[in-house]
């Protein structure tokens, strides 16, 4: 009704694109998507949405085509990075899908799916990644701390 009275109120449209993908209705969810793209180009979220539901459909190379979108329109879209670096690491693209997943991480560091997924693309890389560097230093610096303590009970640095 919201969008009959109303037919450029953004927000119902996305919220029909959002229970239609739920729904595993993509045809409806893409032709929502659309109108919310047309009501709003600049709308980086929408594009990548969009670009999910071609990947459901199968159409990989129209949602990696809508994931650049949605780079090119919001850099700071952190899943639109996620996602094309999934589509590139599938293509066997390593090094673009770790420059992606880099710039997920840039704008969501704490998120718990780019964090391992960058770890473990950097691992097949050959390449050491920031977790190991962090775990690492940490137990150096442990090891550092526990050779102190144990040398000033015992009187001094050997």
């Amino acid at each position: 009704q919201v969008t009959q009275l109303d037919p450029e109120h953004r927000d119902a449209f996305y919220n029909l694109a959002g229970l239609c993908f739920q729904h595993k209705r993509y045809d409806l969810a893409g032709k929502y998507y659309r109108k919310v793209i047309q009501l709003d180009p600049q709308d980086g979220d929408a594009y990548n949405n969009a670009g999910t539901v071609f990947e459901k459909q199968g159409n990989l190379k129209q949602a990696h085509r809508l994931y650049r979108k949605a780079i090119q329109v919001d850099s700071t879209v952190a899943v639109a990075h996620y996602n094309l670096a999934r589509m590139l690491f599938r293509d066997g693209e390593r090094e673009a899908a770790l420059i992606e997943l880099n710039e997920a991480l840039r704008y969501e560091p704490d998120n718990p799916v780019f964090v391992s997924q960058s770890a473990r693309l950097e691992g097949e890389m050959g390449k050491i990644s920031r977790t190991t560097v962090v775990v690492v230093a940490a137990v150096f610096v442990m090891g550092l701390a526990g050779y102190a303590l144990l040398a000033a009970k015992k009187g001094g640095l050997a």
